[in-house]
C-alpha cells in the first residue's frame, strides 16, 4: 500500500497536536512491536484527555480493516504483520483502530463524548459479515507410548439432521434423542455408551455427528489404545480427571474408543485383567463420579457376545445397535426397488458412488492350496 500520510486535512486541530506528541510510555500486553506502536498512538487521545471515553469490541468474524470503516473515514496508518491487518483512522472526531485475523477481529473507538462513541461503534458492528456456520469440531486425539501422547485436530463433522436419513428407523429414533441429551449434574443416568453391529453401518459417523450435538459441552477425545487406557492410571487420569475440571464451568469429556472388543467381551476379565473392573468404575464408580466424562465404545461383536455387567441399568447410558439397512431403506436411498436383501451403509454409498474402492486382482489360473 502506498505510504499514507500521518495526518489528513479535516482532522481537528486538537487530535491534530496530540498526534504529533511524543509517544506516551504506554504499551499493551503482549502485542507485537508494530502493534504496541501504533496503539500507543491510537491511545495518545485518551491518555491525554482529549478523548475520555474508550470502546473496546471483539468480533466473531474476520473483516476487511478499511472497508469496515465508515464513508468519509481517513486512514491515519495502516500495516500488516504475520498476515493481521490492522488501520488507524479518524472518523467525526474519534479514532478508530481496527484489527483483524481469519476468524475474528477487534475494534478501538475513542471520542470526545460517550454518545458520538457508541454511535461509532454501532456503525461499524453493521459491517461486520455473519460467521460461517462452524463445520469442523476440535478433537484430541491420545496414545500412550513410553509417556501418555496427545494431539488436537479440527475435524469436519456433520449435523445429525444431516445424515440421519441414512440410518435405519431404530437408530434414528435413540440417536435424536441421544443427540438432546443434556447431563443433569445428578450424575444418574450412567456414564458409559455402547455402540455395536456390523462394519460399515455408520458408526463413525455417527460419533462424528454427536461431536457436533454435544459440542457446546462436551469437548471431544478419541483413545486408540482403549486397553493401554484402563489398564494405566496415570494414563487414565490425565484423559479422565484433567485438572482443568475442577472448574465447574469446566466442559464435560466424551472420551471415544472404536473397536474395543477386547473390553466388552463376555472373557474380557480374563484377557484384559483389571481394565474391565476399571471400565466398570468409570462408568458408575466412585472414579466416574468423580469426573466430567462420558466413555463412547463401539465394537462390531453382537451384544450376546457383551460381558453383561456392562449392561446394567444406570451403568450404561445409552446402548444401540447399528444394523444394516433393509432391503426398502437400501433401495429408498439408492432410488430403486431391485435390492434384494439387506445392505450395509458402506455398501449403499458405494452403489451410489459416494465412495470406492481401488482394486487391482488377477485371478490365479491354477490356484494352489492355502498356507
Amino acid at each position: 500500500m502506498t505510504a499514507i500520510r500521518a495526518v489528513h486535512d479535516g482532522i481537528d486541530h486538537a487530535l491534530e497536536d496530540v498526534l504529533r506528541a511524543p509517544l506516551p510510555d504506554a504499551v499493551t500486553d503482549g502485542a507485537a512491536p508494530c502493534d504496541a506502536l501504533l496503539f500507543n498512538l491510537f491511545l495518545r487521545p485518551h491518555i491525554h484527555g482529549l478523548h475520555p471515553y474508550l470502546i473496546e469490541v471483539d468480533l466473531n468474524a474476520g473483516v476487511d480493516v478499511i472497508g469496515i470503516l465508515p464513508e468519509g473515514a481517513r486512514v491515519l496508518r495502516w500495516h500488516r504483520r504475520s498476515g493481521v491487518p490492522q488501520v488507524l483512522a479518524s472518523y467525526d472526531r474519534c479514532l478508530v483502530t481496527v484489527r483483524s485475523w481469519k476468524r475474528a477481529a477487534d475494534v478501538w473507538v475513542s471520542g470526545p463524548d460517550k454518545d458520538r462513541v457508541t454511535s461509532l461503534v454501532a456503525e461499524l458492528k453493521k459491517k461486520v459479515p455473519e460467521p460461517p456456520k462452524e463445520r469442523a469440531v476440535r478433537v484430541t486425539f491420545w496414545h500412550k507410548a513410553k509417556r501418555s501422547w496427545h494431539r488436537s485436530r479440527d475435524i469436519d463433522v456433520p449435523t445429525w439432521s444431516e445424515v440421519a436419513h441414512l440410518y435405519p428407523a431404530s437408530v434414528r429414533d435413540v440417536m435424536t434423542r441421544l443427540t438432546a441429551y443434556r447431563p443433569d449434574g445428578s450424575g444418574s443416568g450412567g456414564r458409559l455408551l455402547l455402540w455395536h453391529g456390523p462394519p460399515g453401518t455408520g458408526k463413525t459417523s455417527a460419533v462424528r455427528a454427536l461431536f457436533d450435538a454435544w459440542r457446546d459441552w462436551a469437548s471431544a477425545h478419541v483413545v486408540s489404545d482403549a486397553e493401554q487406557l484402563l489398564n494405566s492410571v496415570d494414563y487414565l487420569a490425565q484423559v479422565l480427571l484433567d485438572t482443568d475440571d475442577e472448574d465447574d464451568g469446566a466442559p464435560w469429556r466424551l472420551v471415544v474408543a472404536e473397536d474395543a472388543e477386547e473390553l466388552l467381551r463376555r472373557d474380557a476379565r480374563s484377557h484384559v485383567g483389571s481394565a474391565l473392573g476399571r471400565l466398570l468404575n468409570t462408568a458408575d464408580g466412585l472414579l466416574g463420579q468423580g469426573s466430567k466424562a462420558l466413555i463412547l465404545l463401539t465394537t462390531n461383536e453382537p451384544v450376546d457376545e457383551m460381558h453383561p455387567a456392562l449392561l446394567r441399568p444406570g451403568r450404561c447410558l445409552a446402548r444401540i445397535e447399528f444394523p444394516p439397512l433393509s432391503a426398502a431403506e437400501a433401495g429408498a436411498l439408492l432410488g430403486t426397488d431391485d435390492v434384494t436383501g439387506p445392505l450395509t451403509l458402506a455398501e449403499v454409498m458405494e452403489r451410489r458412488g459416494t465412495i470406492g474402492r481401488v482394486q487391482a486382482v488377477r485371478q490365479s489360473e491354477r490356484p494352489g492350496l492355502y498356507l
